[in-house]
């Protein structure tokens, strides 16, 4: 039987896997061949974590002959399954680069990881690839998966028991040891000599904004794809910030905020229409790019064309985005919509779901025919 670490290489796992080094009354496991350890990479992991893992972690594992898959999504559907990156009891490289990523996901669909509700990042892009590897070359044999959920996260490790386990069971240790975060960070630090740093995204809306923005401070090209991934974001749709109550854009350092200006400045945009359904607590999205590939500023100028053509004004409560309505949501009604014009950056893609009930729908909501046409 093999025992599955799930190591999502932040404070709670690497403590884990540290006391299984050094402490041998805490291994389930009589041998480390016995121990499997293996992470989902989503593709956009910071580079500090690259670096304190392959400082620290890959060389134990070397060591002990540990063997370590990283495996990550493949495509975007889950029938394109996984792609192994290393497998292997002698890891050299970390390999944060993933494959089918988190972030071109959020990209090309204009969107960031909305905050409120279920983390179906995780669940996507790490729990369902640990899953498929795990029933393809474990099947039977897995004990665990151990997880590294600490001492007051029992709320959060309870909802484990909604997803299936492809193994015998999920497991806490941290939480049979009586492990809070504070003592993993202070066990890390004893035994590595490191201030071990929150494994996240670099654009995790899960973050504390403050962090996120020291992190960006010391890693401008993550906080320029932060940056650029609410920007598009935000272009079609103002409501929706990076973090809870802030837009990355606020806790950016200044560097980082004109770095991203000048990529925004340099890239393709395009003129997007964008039309919502609010029917009771669902919401539906229909994203149409209607123009060819621009510079920013002819974006900006066709859409106040549009706004002319269709004696509409251009919206001004947002002065960062050109964008034209046409239909403004009641929020006083059960079936209303919202529809608008909007310069964005063009690397969006068309995209909508069960798009016939989609049509009838936004026709039966607005009683015209969709126009589409800039002409």
């Amino acid at each position: 039987m093999i025992h599955v670490l799930n190591f999502g290489m932040g404070v709670d796992s690497a403590a884990i896997l540290l006391s299984w080094l050094h402490n041998p009354h805490n291994r389930p496991f009589s041998s480390f061949n016995e121990l499997l350890l293996i992470t989902a990479q989503t593709g956009n992991e910071h580079q500090s974590t690259k670096r304190l893992v392959e400082a620290h972690i890959l060389p134990l594992l070397r060591q002990h002959q540990i063997r370590f898959v990283q495996v990550a999504k493949a495509g975007h559907s889950k029938r394109d399954g996984y792609t192994v990156l290393s497998d292997t009891h002698n890891p050299q490289i970390c390999h944060i680069e993933g494959d089918y990523t988190l972030g071109h996901s959020l990209k090309i669909a204009g969107t960031s990881q909305p905050v409120s509700g279920a983390h179906t990042c995780a669940m996507k892009f790490k729990g369902v690839v640990i899953d498929q590897w795990i029933t393809d070359h474990l099947s039977g044999e897995a004990i665990g998966p151990y997880l590294g959920y600490a001492k007051g996260e029992e709320k959060r490790s309870a909802k484990c028991a909604d997803y299936p386990c492809m193994g015998s069971d999920y497991r806490f240790p941290l939480q049979e040891w009586g492990w809070d975060r504070e003592t993993c960070v202070n066990y890390i630090r004893e035994k590595t000599g490191a201030e071990w740093l929150k494994s996240a995204c670099v654009f995790c809306p899960f973050c504390k904004p403050e962090q996120a923005g020291q992190r960006w401070e010391s890693e401008p090209e993550a906080g320029l794809y932060a940056l650029v991934l609410e920007a598009a974001a935000l272009a079609l749709n103002p409501r929706m910030k990076l973090f809870a109550s802030r837009s990355a854009w606020e806790v950016a350092p200044q560097a980082v905020k004109e770095l991203a200006a000048s990529h925004l400045d340099s890239i393709d945009w395009a003129v997007y229409r964008v039309e919502r359904i609010y029917q009771g607590r669902q919401i539906s999205r229909r994203v149409t790019k209607v123009s060819a590939p621009m510079p920013r500023r002819a974006a900006d100028a066709q859409v106040s064309v549009i706004a002319k053509q269709r004696g509409c004004t251009c919206d001004t409560s947002d002065l960062t985005y050109t964008r034209v309505y046409d239909y403004h949501r009641n929020p006083d009604e059960s079936l209303t919509c919202e529809g608008f014009w909007v310069a964005a950056p063009g690397f969006i893609q068309d995209k909508v779901h069960r798009p016939n009930y989609f049509e009838q729908t936004w026709q039966e909501a607005t009683g015209k025919v969709k126009q589409l046409s800039l002409v």
